[in-house]
């Protein structure tokens, strides 16, 4: 079988960090390189300790300052084949310099690819059709002639939830439409999420309400903006409006217009959010604040698509769809009196609950990189900016009652106070799992709940959330499961 990429073989100096997902700690092996491709590396050296919970880093280039993310394929005695996979475009543009510089010292009258041989002077092998041809546009032309081929090389031993996740990947990539904006700070791979990108890809097709249900935090606006991107409507307007954010007074003329006169300072008429969003989507923010009276409004809407105009007595038909959502327990509210039952249940179709970060796993520290990532390439100044084991252990650890908004505030703050090219604990203000909240050191009885926890959070997740199977790995009962689950907040 052909190879794919050109392959560099010759000795090449670098190092192995590997970062263990669970704890965030760090270890480094120096390792030499005896291939390189865009698709992986074969390495040599000794590296034990690496495991399925274990991130890797090769590191290459002049003072090992060309980073590349890294999976083990096999591995035999000192010697491991490392698969690379890219964060970022500029990675893979950065790895194919380095090995362009190497070009050369390939012998011309052979294939690098398929090894048979070739004239000098060919543009393509005319055998395997690969290019030879090694120009500025030689790596977009060569990865998307091969790009199936990449694809079902990755798409052997995944599992079920592999799968899934790769399909999330796809549906976000490559199968958007062009120049559409994608809300890519939705990013996770924890079962949960899977699950709400699955929920999301479903009933964007479909024109019912969905009502999105979560902490402050959590991404509800960009759930809302993902399900409008992968609609019908996605060419049309996207209206946002906060409920709670409007005075009363202002709020029925701010989402179903007036007409001229209808009020002191009316002077002409105005169409209002329903109707600007037509053929599009409306999302109506913490919908739990909308008073009452405006209630019996929206219900009409979503019932016959009929608004009135304030001072206008003429019903006109809109075509915009609702997607609502809200941090409060509305049956509750309901059963209080606070929110109309019958609202409840049109607004109610679809319900999608978004985690929060704290029952998030792994997901904690994706997300940091991902943001740590994202600002640092806003910022030229701070491009090398990492966070150091201690960093990671504390966000993994940390309950993030603030979710993902509070983790994005808190990774800039590192970016900007960090002194180093390293972020510490102190520079995100984080507590240390090993440190009470006044700055003493932790108690025993601290570092054993941070640790219980943990190992909770593992063992649920390994078991797709089925409590009684995790309670039999961990050889307790049903009952105390449940227990640990509430004392934990999990």
């Amino acid at each position: 079988m052909p190879r794919i990429d050109l392959r560099i073989n010759r000795p090449i100096s670098g190092e192995i960090v590997a970062s263990n997902v669970s704890t965030g700690d760090e270890k480094r092996y120096p390792v030499t390189v005896a291939n390189i491709s865009l698709g992986g590396a074969l390495v040599e050296g000794e590296t034990d300790g690496m495991d399925h919970l274990t991130r890797l880093r090769l590191l290459i280039g002049d003072q090992n300052n060309l980073e590349l993310p890294a999976t083990v394929i096999w591995k035999k005695k000192n010697r491991s084949h490392l698969c690379f996979y890219y964060d970022d475009e500029d990675v893979v543009n950065r790895l194919w310099s380095y090995i362009r510089q190497s070009v050369g010292k390939i012998k011309k009258e052979m294939c690098p690819y398929c090894g048979r041989p070739v004239s000098d002077g060919l543009d393509e092998c005319p055998f395997c059709h690969l290019s030879l041809k090694y120009s500025d546009d030689y790596l977009i032309a060569h990865t998307r002639k091969t790009f199936l081929q990449r694809l079902s090389q990755h798409l052997k031993g995944l599992n079920g939830d592999g799968h899934l996740h790769l399909l999330n990947l796809i549906d976000r990539e490559i199968l958007k439409k062009k120049g559409e904006a994608v809300s890519e700070e939705y990013v996770g791979t924890c079962r949960q999420m899977l699950t709400l990108f699955s929920l999301i890809r479903k009933v964007a097709p479909t024109e019912m309400p969905v009502l999105l249900l979560g902490e402050s935090g959590t991404g509800k606006e960009l759930a809302a903006r993902a399900i409008h991107e992968r609609s019908s409507r996605a060419k049309n307007p996207l209206l946002v409006i906060n409920c709670a954010a409007i005075p009363e007074t202002l709020l029925e003329a701010e989402l179903f217009g007036h007409e001229r006169g209808a009020f002191t300072g009316a002077y002409q008429a105005r169409k209002g959010k329903f109707e600007l969003a037509e053929r599009g989507t409306l999302f109506l923010d913490e919908i739990g604040e909308m008073p009452w009276s405006l209630q019996a409004k929206l219900l009409r809407f979503l019932e016959d698509k009929m608004i009135e105009r304030i001072g206008s007595q003429k019903a006109r038909k809109v075509d915009s769809r609702v997607i609502a959502a809200t941090n409060r327990d509305l049956e509750k509210e309901v059963h209080e009196g606070k929110f109309r039952q019958d609202l409840y249940y049109r607004l109610s179709v679809f319900p999608i609950h978004l985690p929060p970060l704290r029952e998030r796993g792994a997901d904690k520290i994706i997300l940091a990189k991902y943001f740590l990532g994202k600002f640092c390439r806003e910022d030229s100044s701070s491009q090398k900016k990492r966070f150091s084991a201690g960093a990671l252990s504390a966000i993994n650890h940390y309950d993030w009652p603030g979710n993902v908004r509070e983790l994005i505030n808190k990774v800039r703050k590192g970016i900007v106070v960090s002194e180093s090219d390293e972020i510490a604990v102190g520079d995100l203000d984080l507590v240390s799992p090993f440190q009470a909240e006044n700055g003493e050191s932790a108690s025993l009885e601290d570092f054993r709940s941070s640790s219980e926890r943990k190992k909770l959070l593992e063992v649920i997740d390994s078991c797709d959330g089925n409590l009684s199977r995790a309670a039999r790995d961990l050889h307790i009962s049903r009952t105390t499961m449940h227990k640990l689950k509430k004392k934990y907040h999990l």
